[in-house]
C-alpha cells in the first residue's frame, strides 16, 4: 500500500489538484545554528528554506556542460583565496598580480573541465580573465593606500553566539577576506561575481525591510574572531562592467 499523500497545501497550475507538497514538520529540537547566508533564503521563501536547511534537500543537474552561476563564482573565489594566501597579496605591482591570478584560473579550469573545455566554458573563462585583470589594478591601489590582507582571515570559517529569546543561537559563516589599515581599521569583504553590480544597501534591504542579513552578521562573526576596532563591511564587485570592479 503506498503511503497516503500529505495534505494539499498548494494548488496545481490552473486549479489542477494534482500538485501535492509536504507540510513542514515541527522538529523535535529547534534549530540552534544557522549560516548567515541562510537568513536570505528564509526571507525569500520559508518553505524552500525548510526544504534546504531543515530537510537538507538541494537541486541537482547532471547535464550541465558549462559553469553555472554558482560554479562561476566558486572558481573566482578559489583564485582569490590563493591570491590572499600568496606573497603577492601585499604587492603594489599589477604586472605581478595579474599573471598570478590568470595562472591560477587556468589551473582551476583545466582541473575542472579538462584541457579542451567546451566553447561555453572557454567564453566564461575569458570573462573571468578580464574581471580578474581589472581586480588586479584595484587591488594594488588598495595596497598603496595602506590596506593589507590578513592571511589568517582569508575564507576563514567563523562562528558567534547570539542570545535569541533567552536561548543561545549559533551563527556561522565563511568570510571571504578581512583587510586591515593602520589608521582606518578593518574592512570585512565579500566577493560578488554576478554580472550586475549591486551595492550592499540594495541587496540587503528592499522597501525599508531587511531581505538579507549577511553583512550585519559578518560583523558579529568578526568580533567573535577577535577583530577589534573600526569595521567597514562591503563587497568587492567583479561584474561584467569592468568600470565597476572594486570596493
Amino acid at each position: 500500500e503506498p503511503a497516503p499523500l500529505p495534505p494539499l497545501i498548494a494548488p496545481g497550475l490552473d486549479g489542477d489538484t494534482g500538485l501535492y507538497i509536504r507540510r513542514p514538520q515541527r522538529s523535535a529540537e529547534p534549530m540552534g545554528t544557522l549560516p548567515v547566508t541562510a537568513f536570505r533564503d528564509y526571507f525569500a521563501c520559508p518553505y524552500r528554506f525548510y526544504l534546504r536547511h531543515v530537510l537538507g534537500l538541494e537541486g541537482l543537474d547532471d547535464t550541465a556542460v558549462e559553469m553555472s552561476g554558482g560554479l562561476f563564482g566558486t572558481v573566482a573565489h578559489r583564485v582569490l583565496r590563493e591570491f590572499g594566501h600568496s606573497e603577492l597579496a601585499a604587492s603594489t605591482d599589477a604586472d605581478q598580480v595579474e599573471p598570478f591570478l590568470l595562472e591560477k584560473l587556468e589551473e582551476l579550469v583545466r582541473w575542472r573541465f579538462g584541457s579542451q573545455p567546451v566553447a561555453a566554458v572557454v567564453l566564461q573563462k575569458q570573462q573571468l580573465e578580464v574581471r580578474l585583470s581589472a581586480f588586479a589594478r584595484r587591488q594594488v591601489q588598495w595596497v598603496s593606500e595602506g590596506w593589507r590582507i590578513l592571511p589568517d582571515h582569508v575564507e576563514k570559517h567563523c562562528k558567534a553566539e547570539l542570545i535569541v529569546d533567552g536561548e543561545p543561537f549559533i551563527i556561522t559563516g565563511r568570510v571571504d577576506r578581512i583587510d586591515e589599515h593602520p589608521e582606518l581599521g578593518y574592512r570585512i569583504i565579500d566577493y560578488k561575481t554576478s554580472d550586475s553590480a549591486a551595492a550592499p544597501n540594495k541587496t540587503h534591504r528592499s522597501g525599508g525591510k531587511w531581505i538579507d542579513l549577511q553583512l550585519p552578521l559578518y560583523r558579529q562573526l568578526a568580533i567573535a574572531a577577535a577583530v577589534d576596532g573600526a569595521i567597514e563591511l562591503g563587497y568587492v564587485l567583479l561584474p561584467r562592467d569592468l568600470a565597476q570592479v572594486g570596493w
